[in-house]
């Protein structure tokens, strides 16, 4: 969730590419974010447009690529999921990376493309768009499609490994980051094991990754699927990190969780052939400490511009509600405002403020803490 002092408006019209444009398309140009545009079509009379965050490094290339592939939410979220943490670490290491927005997710067209309880239907619908992303990449003198690295993360990770089942050429290893298919009211166990079974057609080895508190495949579920994968012929390896602060699910996106993961995928990128020396330093922004300026529940105390105080303690207190890492950020003349409940909250809350302010915007409070 994020808002500005300005409002908040999500579609804004048609890009003159044909894709759709956002107000909040706030781009990290840290590490070379665009957005690019391709169309599928499901099926004979129906098409729709589809975007794919995109991340490369600075230079000619071509660099080696890295797909990352997102999840779902039942519950109906369709944020846009960017994966900032995970691909500054690839793209400080020379690759690029790109982010489909699978349909209805992050701006992209098209209805909800999934079925209850059915991954095997979900899973051929969303490869699509993987498919989408590697014509795009094809495309490109500055991508080298010979190596390819294929990630996924929840949903994202059972995607990857079933698109794997096709044995694309140049994709070398597929990663598997907390992969499955949940849902309630329904056996969809049964089914997710049958799928990581049929992936085991694969020849691409792979790599699996859980946390050991992860709510939604906890360790025993992620070693079934696992050994289903490894009975029927599947090439792969399986770790289970420690437990993970808050959700183990979302070790992969949450910058807390780098540390954890990026050795289990060091290893696996230099066993199938893939660079993983650093070739690019992107600093990271400075998270300051607690400042003792107030205390966080103190709407009060937030210094909004007077004709502003009613709005922002509004949006201030809708922030305080939010669960997950959150950070909100106040211009300096308190007249705007911007805040981002994300994998990424300071570098986004700044830039949604920045936007929309004629004076320097910096944090006012991150987490449970006031660092003004």
């Amino acid at each position: 969730m994020k808002r500005t002092s300005r409002g908040f408006l999500l579609l804004i019209g048609l890009a003159l590419n044909g894709g759709p444009t956002f107000a909040t398309d706030h781009l990290d140009r840290r590490i070379g974010e665009t957005i690019l545009y391709e169309r599928i079509s499901p099926r004979p009379g129906k098409s729709f447009v589809i975007r794919v965050n995109t991340f490369l490094p600075s230079g000619p290339g071509p660099f080696p690529l890295v797909i990352l592939n997102h999840g779902i939410d039942p519950d109906g979220s369709r944020d846009r999921v960017r994966f900032q943490v995970p691909a500054r670490e690839f793209v400080q290491r020379g690759y690029a990376v790109m982010v489909p927005q699978r349909r209805s997710f992050g701006g992209s067209e098209g209805p909800r493309d999934w079925s209850d309880c059915q991954p095997g239907a979900y899973t051929r619908e969303a490869q699509r768009e993987i498919h989408a992303t590697l014509r795009l990449a094809l495309a490109r003198d500055d991508i080298d499609t010979r190596r390819i690295l294929l990630v996924g993360h929840s949903v994202g990770g059972l995607v990857g490994l079933k698109t794997a089942e096709q044995d694309l050429p140049g994709v070398v290893g597929v990663v598997n980051m907390a992969g499955g298919f949940r849902w309630e009211n329904c056996d969809w166990q049964t089914p997710l094991l049958e799928e990581m079974r049929q992936a085991a057609a694969s020849r691409i080895p792979s790599l699996w990754v859980y946390a050991e508190n992860d709510r939604m495949f906890p360790p025993e579920l992620a070693r079934q699927l696992f050994a289903s994968y490894r009975q029927a012929g599947g090439s792969g390896r399986l770790r289970v990190l420690a437990a993970h602060p808050g959700d183990g699910h979302l070790f992969f996106p949450e910058r807390s969780g780098l540390q954890a993961w990026w050795p289990e995928v060091e290893g696996f990128m230099r066993a199938v052939g893939l660079p993983t020396r650093k070739v690019r330093h992107i600093a990271e922004t400075r998270r300051p400490g607690e400042s003792g300026f107030a205390a966080i529940g103190d709407v009060d105390s937030v210094p909004f511009v007077e004709h502003e105080r009613e709005a922002g303690g509004k949006d201030y207190r809708t922030f305080l509600e939010a669960a997950g890492q959150r950070a909100f950020a106040l211009s300096e003349d308190g007249d705007a405002w911007g805040w981002s409940v994300s994998a990424n909250p300071l570098d986004e809350a700044l830039e949604y403020c920045n936007t929309n302010s004629s004076t320097p915007c910096r944090a006012y409070a991150l987490d449970q803490q006031v660092v003004w």
